[in-house]
């Protein structure tokens, strides 16, 4: 697996939603970057415990993640 880093400022902050009987949860943000010509939207899911860390977000916050492919 290889590592990436994107920034960008939060333009969504979505709510938890659990799955399954298991209790599966994810949360999603948008990043978007502004590269001059347009606007590149980022999906991003945190899952399980990492959807904690959304709380602390907010909109416009400007925000460096790291993730695997």
């Amino acid at each position: 697996m290889s590592n990436y880093n994107v920034t960008g400022t939060i333009s969504f902050i979505g709510e938890t939603k659990e799955f399954g009987q298991k209790g599966f949860r994810k949360r999603m943000i948008v990043l978007a970057q502004d590269l001059k010509k347009y606007e590149n939207l980022i999906p991003l899911e945190l899952i399980q415990e990492r959807c904690e860390l959304a709380d602390n977000f907010k909109l416009g916050q400007e925000l460096t993640v790291e993730f695997c492919l």
